[in-house]
């Protein structure tokens, strides 16, 4: 995944360019769903994004917006599996 723009701001929505690799020989993924959260505090993001397939298994998340700076971990769920998470810390 690849946050627009780079760095995150603080307080202003933000976009994730994300690409979705299967292992070979699997189907492509039909589903992708995306949220945030930060773990020491025990909260999400206040807002929801909005995903849209852009084909070949890259996808774009718009609308998440990190409320205050720390490290938030974002939550990729692909067809419905359990989620995969990545670390982003905010200054």
């Amino acid at each position: 995944f690849a946050p627009r723009p780079w760095p995150v701001p603080v307080g202003q929505h933000f976009a994730l360019d994300i690409a979705v690799c299967p292992p070979a020989g699997a189907t492509a993924p039909t589903a992708l769903k995306v949220d945030a959260d930060m773990p020491a505090h025990q909260h999400g993001m206040n807002y929801r994004p909005t995903v849209k397939a852009q084909g070949g298994g890259r996808y774009t998340a718009d609308g998440l917006m990190f409320h205050m700076p720390g490290r938030w971990r974002l939550l990729f769920t692909v067809d419905g599996s359990a989620p995969i998470t990545r670390e982003l810390s905010i200054p």
